[in-house]
């Protein structure tokens, strides 16, 4: 092996080694967040699986125009207090939900208004660029990669005119590894060289760097 590629394969395990440190010190970060905010939750509903549903959908929907709560925090709270299925289930209506809400708020607001606001945003190019887009993979994009606010993507694309089942389409598969690696993580996250952290962290890497490099391709 030569050198040249030697140094690459360092260069490679460093920059690997130092997402991973990043990943696990984020999370670390927001599953305390979201022991509070479930906390909170099952106080007032007594520990009731029905209840504490409906109150993180309603978080959820809230969410829609409270752009508070980060969205893995709701992915990680789902995580800690159902089983798994349940939890990733309960994770994909809240999305339903949430983005739908957003999208047709945004189709009435309108095309002006969104513009303006998400033009604010210093991500805002990444998204405009696909105004005219109505396709699945345009919205699978802009999910993935690093953007403005969801809610406010939500809202803008609603407001060009995009259909709105490639719009969910898109959404959904572009969410759906960071809620899952969320969920798995946030029930791992004291042992980051477990295969229940480790599977869905390599998953969640390859799909980001595919996402980056059809986005360059498709934007040059």
């Amino acid at each position: 092996m030569n050198k040249k590629r030697r140094y690459c394969y360092i260069a490679a395990a460093v920059a690997f080694l130092a997402l991973l440190l990043t990943f696990i010190g984020t999370y670390k970060k927001l599953i305390p967040l979201a022991g509070e905010i479930l906390s909170k939750i099952l106080e007032y509903t007594g520990r009731s699986p029905i209840l504490t549903t409906a109150a993180i959908l309603l978080l959820y929907v809230l969410k829609t125009v409270i752009m508070v709560i980060p969205e893995t925090v709701l992915y990680i709270s789902a995580g800690l207090i159902f089983p798994l299925p349940y939890a990733i289930l309960l994770n994909y209506t809240g999305i339903v939900l949430e983005m739908s809400l957003g999208f047709f708020l945004g189709r009435y607001l309108g095309k002006h208004k969104m513009s303006e606001m998400i033009k604010k945003n210093k991500y805002a190019d990444r998204v405009v660029k696909f105004e005219n887009d109505n396709s699945i993979l345009s919205s699978f994009l802009v999910r993935i990669i690093k953007g403005p606010p969801l809610d406010l993507t939500s809202m803008f694309l609603g407001s060009t005119g995009m259909d709105y089942v490639p719009y969910l389409a898109g959404t959904l598969l572009g969410l759906s590894p960071g809620m899952i690696l969320s969920v798995f993580i946030g029930r791992s996250v004291d042992n980051p060289i477990s295969f229940e952290f480790m599977v869905p962290f390599f998953i969640y890497l390859v799909l980001i760097l595919t996402a980056i490099i059809v986005f360059k391709l498709k934007t040059k």
